[in-house]
């Protein structure tokens, strides 16, 4: 009789089946095969090899397909064109995630942001990833397309992280203006405010800054955001209205 559920086997790092290194000498096929073995649903885990020996599912594996990516942004770039929405989202959005921190052209990027919402790819997760590259690729080029201002925006109306419910602890309540001062520290929810931040780096980076574009959108949301983390984030972006000359 061994109780083999009550050994400690030590602790081990899960990580992906096919590291980005691997993947720079596999085929295509073989990284579609990949994920088409480790699909979304997988999240966490390998649905074949969960106790002989532990490698990860569709999260792991994303992350190293967003470094290889990074190394090699056009195959990349061919590969997730071959993804399936509801079942490849993730590793499409990762990697154009990563490619935005590359020298792969900011235009290209914004194509396959287009590419991948008109063909059905539409879940939060993917979404989110999309906008942290297009806030990365207005921090680096100072703009974005309107139409891409517009997408965004609603992205964030469709977004329905966070709930209401899921408001800040008491430690979190910034103690001074959330306006003008430094603030107390409170986490940020990873959901409406990354599309939030991404339209606001779109539109106020730009030289000169479009003040026009952001009220717009401040203006469609104003009766709709009922989050306090929300406006937390947001209160300290309209701070950049006061420099706006309607003149």
């Amino acid at each position: 009789y061994k109780e083999w559920d009550s050994r400690f086997s030590g602790v081990h790092s899960v990580g992906s089946v096919m590291s980005a290194s691997q993947m720079s000498l596999a085929k295509d096929e073989h990284i579609l095969k990949l994920f088409s073995d480790l699909k979304d649903e997988t999240e966490w885990d390998h649905p074949k090899r969960k106790w002989a020996s532990p490698v990860g599912g569709s999260i792991q594996a994303s992350r190293e397909f967003t470094r290889f990516a990074e190394e090699y942004p056009d195959r990349a770039s061919r590969i997730i064109k071959q993804f399936e929405p509801k079942e490849q989202e993730r590793p499409a959005g990762y990697c154009i995630e990563g490619l935005a921190s590359t020298e792969y052209p900011n235009e290209k990027i914004i194509q396959l942001v287009k590419y991948f919402n008109e063909n059905g790819f539409s879940t939060g997760e993917f979404r989110r990833s999309a906008a942290r590259g297009l806030q990365k690729i207005a921090e680096h080029d100072a703009s974005l397309p309107r139409e891409i201002i517009e997408l965004l925006t609603c992205w964030y109306f469709e977004e329905s992280h966070p709930e209401l419910s899921d408001c800040c602890d008491d430690n979190e309540t910034p103690k001074d203006s959330i306006l003008w001062g430094f603030g107390g520290s409170y986490s940020l929810p990873g959901g409406r405010d990354i599309f939030f931040e991404a339209i606001a780096a779109g539109t106020l980076l730009e030289s000169p800054p479009d003040y026009q574009e952001f009220n717009s959108f401040i203006a469609k949301i104003i009766n709709f955001e009922k989050h306090p983390k929300i406006w937390a984030i947001g209160f300290r972006l309209m701070g950049f209205l006061f420099n706006w000359d309607k003149q």
